[in-house]
């Protein structure tokens, strides 16, 4: 990694704290190797403890994220006023150069679990925000989304990619209480920015699809999965598949043929209290994939490049 441009607050800034009114704040400039990406963006998660979003989180993500989107689909340079506003709420705004490309971000100055989230400027994305929200849970999914995102591909590359920076069950280091409610898992806390962010993003993109990549073991929280399945897609409705969720399923089957539609073909994994879901129910024209995959083909999407390749195409267009 090379730092370009060294920005941030010129005195300790606490997390969530305003930053002072005569403070100069700037983007901050990277050069970063595909590499480096998951150390900068979840190594420090390991140490960290969670706190909870924040009013001024919220006006950040609703004020950055969909100016983000317009710049990238205008071809319009980075805000300087973006970084201000950032500082104001605990953040930063980076600009990385990964192989030529420009990504931009918006990544906590003190880890505290509160996300981390990516948008990519250039002409020609699909209207796409692919997220993976449960990394150091669902193992590999980080592998996959960053190398759907930052990689160029036999794919569409998504517009924006969100993600989680803390352990859905850690509140503090090195303590991990599984339990169904805990604050840090940002699929299922309500009030946790993440959603802020998808819903900001979602309104920004104007008829967005949110892929979410998920993975499971043996068995479920909420059952048992049917033996032989690689893949669950659901839309997130106990009613049916959605037009979106199912054209993918159909096109994943032809890679991995365990594939399963929710709830036509399997009962279990189907995302139906996941509240990125819910909040997107009120964004019109957007629509909800959450693609939950075993382990073995988590592994061979992150092993094959053709069948990431074949993955891709699926999931983002062509």
């Amino acid at each position: 990694m090379v730092l370009l441009a060294a920005a941030a607050c010129r005195t300790p800034c606490a997390a969530g704290a305003p930053a002072a009114p005569e403070m100069a704040v700037d983007i901050v400039q990277r050069r970063v190797s595909f590499d480096e990406i998951k150390d900068l963006v979840w190594k420090r998660g390991i140490d960290a403890s969670y706190a909870p979003t924040t009013a001024r989180e919220r006006e950040a993500v609703a004020t950055i994220l969909p100016a983000m989107i317009a710049a990238a689909e205008t071809g319009a340079p980075a805000d300087p006023a973006w970084a201000q506003t950032a500082a104001r709420a605990g953040f930063r705004v980076e600009a990385w150069d990964v192989d030529g490309t420009t990504f931009w971000a918006l990544v906590e100055v003190a880890p505290r679990g509160a996300g981390a989230y990516f948008v990519r400027a250039g002409a020609g994305d699909a209207a796409v925000l692919l997220e993976a929200p449960h990394v150091y849970y669902d193992l590999l999914t980080e592998d996959i989304g960053i190398r759907l995102f930052f990689r160029q591909g036999a794919w569409r590359r998504p517009r924006a990619f969100f993600t989680n920076t803390l352990h859905r069950h850690q509140l503090e280091p090195g303590k991990r209480v599984r339990r169904t409610d805990s604050p840090a898992d940002v699929a299922h806390n309500p009030d946790h920015l993440f959603t802020a962010a998808t819903e900001a993003a979602a309104r920004a993109l104007r008829g967005a699809t949110v892929i979410q990549l998920h993975g499971f073991g043996q068995s479920a929280d909420d059952g048992s999965v049917p033996a032989g399945t690689d893949m669950v897609v659901s839309a997130g409705d106990p009613a049916g598949s959605s037009e979106a969720s199912s054209a993918r399923a159909a096109g994943l089957k032809k890679i991995f043929p365990g594939v399963r539609r929710f709830p036509e073909e399997a009962d279990v994994l189907g995302a139906t209290t996941n509240v990125q879901m819910k909040a997107l129910r009120g964004v019109p024209g957007s629509s909800f994939v959450h693609v939950e995959m075993s382990s073995p083909v988590r592994k061979a999407l992150v092993a094959d490049a053709a069948k990431l390749a074949a993955f891709g195409r699926v999931l983002l267009g062509e």
